[in-house]
């Protein structure tokens, strides 16, 4: 696969730099990490280094794609994560009230816009995290009007059943998404709700997420939660997911998120949230406090998970770090304490299963 998108790669990036370099834009990322436990062991790693690319093909087409140096145990080597031709559509009817964006290519479709990625430790949005589509070849249409947004998506061998042993060149499985929801219809609410296709797996997925923020000129809370229910069964959840532990149909998630606003752009933040599914109703708890400044700042992160030492829970570690952001490099130095399970909440490098001292060097420009 890592083959094919460096092939794929290289042939998009030629037609990129063939194209009139002033209407070019780009940006790069890149993450770089080191860990050490004091001891006998450290880890250098490069999580990826990125570099975005698009250019307007006349008024109404955008083609963009994301570069992907990857450099991890999991997986090494050069291609596109992603790579679009978006097409205007309102713009091309005139439809001067509303945005028709229809999307082609390689990319992912995320669950939605996961209104509920809240908190230090971010388990709010567990369950929309369930109906997300890997990287596919894939086709999207979208419709935003005022606070209202309406999505489709599918991979483009919809119509192919990959189960038939005689099927040939279907290089993924039918997968297909619907989305709808809402930013401010009502005031301070975010929402939204959608399923899951796998016609290959014979199984649907429905879910929602939701954010509700109360604010006023020093003080923001925020909640959060998501929800999604699958009719998979445990092999389809394997072949889909990857989940080696407890098969179940029911996962979710709640947190709050508590900021206050200080003066020079300084601010305190707390938060909290948990997951649960319906084999166990609490599987992790996970927190923190932090203080930004602007020129730096400090967070202190923890988790709890009782899916590990056999299912007995246990505290899955304590983060504290510093960071500072110089533009345009963000620099995090931190210390952890694991039980055993090398968790860290900011690490870009791996920890060893004790903890550690790290540091991540983040470019973003």
């Amino acid at each position: 696969m890592m083959f094919r998108r460096s092939i794929i790669a290289l042939l998009c990036f030629t037609v990129l730099l063939s194209l009139d370099a002033q209407e070019l834009r780009y940006a790069w990322q890149s993450d770089f990490g080191w860990s050490a436990n004091f001891t006998d062991e450290y880890n250098l790693n490069l999580d990826q280094a990125r570099l975005s690319l698009s250019t307007d093909l006349g008024a109404y087409h955008t083609l963009s794609g994301d570069l992907l140096l990857e450099d991890s145990p999991a997986e090494r080597g050069l291609g596109w994560e992603e790579f679009i031709l978006a097409t205007d559509l309102a713009g091309y009817f005139g439809w001067g009230d509303s945005a028709l964006m229809w999307r082609n290519g390689f990319f992912e479709q995320s669950a939605g816009a996961e209104y509920a990625d809240l908190g230090i430790v971010g388990y709010a949005d567990s369950g929309a995290e369930w109906i997300a589509l890997e990287e596919e070849w894939s086709t999207q249409l979208q419709l935003d009007y005022r606070s209202i947004w309406i999505r489709g998506a599918s991979t483009w061998n919809l119509w192919i059943d990959e189960t038939d042993p005689a099927t040939v060149n279907a290089d993924s499985g039918r997968r297909m998404q619907l989305y709808a929801g809402s930013v401010d219809l009502i005031p301070g609410l975010a929402f939204e709700a959608g399923m899951r296709m796998d016609p290959d797996q014979e199984g649907l997925t429905s879910g929602m997420s939701a954010r509700y923020s109360l604010a006023d000129r020093r003080n923001e809370l925020i909640l959060g939660a998501s929800y999604a229910y699958t009719t998979l069964s445990p092999t389809a959840q394997l072949a889909l997911y990857g989940l080696d532990t407890v098969w179940y149909n029911h996962l979710g998630g709640a947190g709050m998120e508590y900021r206050r606003h200080q003066k020079n752009d300084a601010e305190w933040y707390l938060s909290l949230s948990v997951k649960g599914r319906d084999t166990a109703s609490l599987i992790a708890v996970g927190g923190g406090i932090g203080y930004d400044r602007g020129l730096w700042g400090a967070e202190l992160a923890f988790a709890y998970d009782s899916t590990l030492s056999a299912g007995e829970g246990t505290l899955a570690g304590i983060d504290l770090s510093l960071f500072a952001p110089i533009e345009p490099v963000l620099f995090t130095i931190g210390l952890v304490y694991s039980d055993g399970y090398g968790w860290s909440n900011n690490a870009v490098a791996p920890l060893s299963s004790v903890g550690g001292l790290y540091l991540n060097i983040e470019v973003d420009f």
